[in-house]
């Protein structure tokens, strides 16, 4: 599960103070139509000829999305899977059904709770989700497949909220019920990978690190000794544990396995989950910086770019992250005037992609008002040395 976390308060906000730079729309991840409506409003502000109805265009269309703003947060049973945040594949418990039956109740359930997931209601998420689990108790007659995704489901919500003993409990219980069932050991790659997380955040490397390898082990047999997303997912885990762990040798081989599995996925089927792929290279040339080998760590950090160009035009928090470290990369190496490039794109996409961060947006601003600030006292020193 992938949450974006989004509220309805702060979407009605930047409708209400921002709409005609399409800041809603961006905010609530539809980038097509937010870069329409920015579009709308440069040609609006022109001499170009139709400047007039861009601007009534652009009016008549924010007064729609005082609707339809309404209508992203609002519950829907028929919207569109590919918009809708997948946890697991669709099970028994989630096809479509003719009647209202428990099974049709699961379901529902299921998009349900999806949805709080996606919006970052995590408290909803997880009530809505403890009653998927009983539901699915109740369709199975006991344990079950379905009862086995649910709970996968809950541990994920549960360890979002660092109710990390529950999550542990629910993942247990998931665990001997995979055994129970006698289902394939590829069931066990998401409550592993899960259980890892929750060690690593609670201060149990060893033990995280252990899962972490199960889990890689899991993944490469899952994809018959191929590359898959999940065996990228699991590197980059285990790599991201050894350098928060303070081995950067054992964290940089396994971001180099990872890098061959992407290659190799590249190369194969283009681009996958977009949104791994540049956070993992991110990771990578972070963890390159750190030593100060720009050399190595510029290219990646520009390759995630041009990925995130590619899945969303450039507009998430993963593209501004990778933003400002470059910039950070150019004032290390003197070069201001790119630097200031970097972390003006940075404070942008922070206003837009997470404008309730309001941490990151001021880190940005700081950095572009040190920058401003000292390319101004370049220019005017020089100015005063040619007039001395």
């Amino acid at each position: 599960m992938s949450a974006s976390p989004r509220r309805k308060s702060l979407a009605y906000l930047l409708l209400l103070v921002g709409g005609f730079l399409g800041a809603h729309r961006f905010y609530l991840g539809r980038y097509r139509s937010g870069a329409a409506q920015l579009l709308l409003l440069l040609v609006g502000t022109s001499s170009l000829s139709g400047a007039k109805l861009c601007r009534g265009i652009l009016l008549l269309w924010l007064l729609v999305d005082i609707y339809w703003v309404q209508q992203q947060f609002d519950a829907s049973e028929g919207e569109d899977d590919s918009e809708r945040a997948t946890a697991i594949p669709p099970t028994e418990a989630s096809r479509p059904a003719a009647s209202d039956t428990p099974a049709t109740r699961l379901k529902n359930q299921e998009h349900r709770y999806m949805e709080a997931f996606r919006q970052g209601d995590l408290p909803r998420a997880e009530a809505l989700c403890t009653e998927a689990v009983e539901l699915a108790r109740r369709l199975c007659g006991g344990p079950g497949e379905a009862v086995v995704s649910h709970l996968v489901n809950l541990a994920e919500v549960r360890r979002q909220l660092q109710r990390n003993d529950k999550a542990i409990a629910a993942l247990d219980e998931c665990m001997n019920m995979i055994g129970q069932l006698r289902l394939p050991d590829s069931w066990r790659l998401r409550p592993t990978n899960t259980l890892a997380l929750v060690y690593a955040a609670t201060g149990r490397p060893d033990e995280a690190e252990a899962l972490y390898k199960r889990t890689i082990a899991l993944a490469i047999t899952e994809a018959k000794g191929g590359s898959t997303d999940a065996v990228v997912r699991a590197l980059n885990n285990l790599a991201f544990l050894h350098a928060t762990t303070g081995q950067p040798l054992k964290a940089e081989l396994c971001y180099a396995r990872a890098m061959t599995h992407l290659d190799k996925l590249a190369t194969a089927h283009g681009e996958g989950d977009a949104e791994l792929y540049s956070n993992m290279l991110n990771n990578f040339a972070d963890l390159l910086a750190a030593r100060r080998d720009f050399a190595k760590a510029r290219p990646l950090y520009e390759r995630s770019l041009a990925i995130q160009e590619r899945s969303c035009r450039g507009i998430s928090t993963v593209a501004a992250n990778a933003h400002n470290d470059l910039g950070l990369i150019a004032q290390e190496l003197g070069d201001l005037r790119q630097a200031l490039v970097h972390f003006r794109r940075t404070l942008l996409l922070n206003q837009i992609c997470a404008p309730d961060h309001l941490k990151n947006i001021a880190n940005a601003q700081r950095n572009v008002d040190g920058v401003s600030a000292t390319l101004d006292a370049m220019t005017y020193a020089a100015r005063v040395e040619r007039n001395a």
